[in-house]
Formats: C-alpha cells, structure tokens, sequence
C-alpha cells in the first residue's frame, strides 16, 4: 500500500490534511512516511506561540487520548482555537496504536445521531491576528459532506489497520535484507549501528554486511542514510518545521553535517528543495479554501 499517495488522494477530495499521532510505536514500524505533525498553515501559524503549542498538547494528552482509550470511537474534536478536526482510532487487535487526524475546518454540522464531540473551552487570548485570517480561510462542512468524510475517514482507517497487520508479520520466511529494512524503517530516527542490526538479526556484523552487498547491493550506511533522507525531503515538502527540526527528527544530530549530506544527496541545499518542491496545499492554502 502507497500510504502517502492513499494519504494525499483523501486530503486532496476533502480539502483537509491529515496526521497521525503514533501511541506505541506501530505506525512509525509501519510508515515513518505517516505525517505525525498537524502539517497544515493553520496549525502551524497557532504552534509559533509557545502558549498556544502548550494548549494544543494538553489538549492531546488529557483529552483526546483519554477518549479514545476508554471509547475506541471516531469523534470530532473542537480546540480552543476554534477549529474542527475529525479524529479515528488505529487499532491493532485489542489495542489503541494511534490515531489519525483530519482537518482543520471552520465548522461542520454533524450527522444526526452522532454525538461525539470533543470541546475544550474556547480562549483566543494570545492568537494572533494573523492566526485568525488563517482560520477565516478554513472550510466549513455541511450535513451531507460531514457523513461522506465519516464513511470514507474509516474506510481509510480500516486500511490502514489492514496494512498495519500484514506489514507486523515478519516471520522466518522472508529474507533477511528486507528484515534489515524494515528494521531501518523502523529506527532510523533513532542512533542505530550495524552493531545493532546484527544483533537484532542474531548474526555478526560481517554476516549482515554480506546480506546487504548480495540482496540490495548497498552498505549499511548508504541505506540508513537514503531511509533519513527520504523522510527529510518529505518534512521538508509538507510541514513548516524549520530545517533544524528536520534534521533532528531525521536523526542527524548536528545541522551542518544533515545540510552536507542532504546537498550530497540531492544535489541542492534544504531551503533550495523546500522551494522548489514546497506542497501547493500548504504555502498556498488551497486545501484550505
């Protein structure tokens, strides 16, 4: 499944974004390409002011996940920003693993009969003007489009649950070069070695190495490398994080050494890709109006 593609296809007929906030690991082992960031201008603007980040966290941490723990039921939440988002649960059996977000929107009339709606108190004190342009620019849904957004928000969760599934059943039968990726996939955000590969494998070093040169034809290093790159280029497309943060949620501890190795990758500088390759939906809002 090409989730970023699955991802986009949704956002793009429902004028929204969507992100995704990981409970237990599952969702970056399966997709570290999952946006795990409320990568929209509104959001982004409210997440400038500390005071603001700080409420959009209580809200996520003593609200909405506490809901979904004991409910396990999509809702629409309502921030003290002003702005909507519908939020579904991920499940892996018994077990909340995350939970995916969708919106922001100005206003939604709910289907008869739903109910769920999650509201903290409203306090614009501390947004700034220019946040409130933002919000006048967001969209608002009727009855009808608010019940297609439910149907097809738990179609796309169901399969994505599915995938969650297939992509955990890593058993003896498959090959240990795509072990050595998924486990890539899952750490590269993290100090990971080839120490470390090999001793997740229960193999030596020179052995994993072998695997590498005969199954995919690169090292150890390169494939690390590539794997942080990937995401960094999509941070860079899709989000407002400054090019510090992008690094650092790449795994690249130190700025100067992620924009070397990015320019060596890429043939061009973060700031030059950020504004070559920047998404439409996010710098000029047309997802949003």
């Amino acid at each position: 499944m090409d989730y970023l593609r699955t991802v986009e296809a949704f956002s793009s007929v429902f004028k929204c974004r969507v992100s995704f906030h990981d409970y237990d690991g599952r969702i970056l082992a399966c997709a570290g390409r999952f946006p795990l960031y409320h990568m929209n201008p509104f959001c982004e603007e409210v997440r400038k002011n500390k005071k603001c980040f700080a409420r959009c966290c209580e809200m996520e941490a003593e609200m909405s996940r506490r809901h979904l723990a004991m409910k396990r039921s999509p809702f629409f939440k309502l921030c003290y920003a002003g702005i909507y988002e519908l939020v579904m649960p991920l499940t892996f059996g018994s077990s909340l693993t995350g939970a995916m977000f969708i919106g922001p929107f100005g206003g939604l009339t709910p289907p008869q009969g739903f109910e769920e709606l999650l509201i903290q108190k409203k306090d614009f004190s501390g947004i700034k003007d220019s946040e409130k342009k933002f919000f006048r620019t967001l969209r608002h849904l009727d009855t009808e489009e608010t019940s297609n957004l439910l149907i097809f928000a738990s179609l796309l969760a169901g399969k994505i649950e599915s995938s969650f599934r297939r992509e955990l059943q890593i058993d003896e039968e498959d090959s240990l070069d795509s072990k050595i990726k998924y486990y890539i996939d899952r750490n590269f955000r993290k100090d990971i070695y080839l120490k470390d590969i090999a001793a997740h494998l229960g193999v030596c070093e020179v052995r994993v190495c072998q695997i590498l040169k005969k199954g995919v034809g690169r090292t150890f290093s390169s494939l690390l490398t590539a794997r942080r790159i990937e995401h960094a280029k999509h941070l860079l497309k899709d989000s407002g994080l400054k090019t510090e943060s992008v690094a650092a949620e790449c795994g690249f501890h130190e700025s100067p050494y992620f924009f070397k190795v990015f320019k060596r990758e890429t043939g061009m500088s973060p700031a030059a890709y950020r504004k070559k390759y920047k998404s439409t939906a996010f710098s000029s809002f047309s997802l949003l109006t």
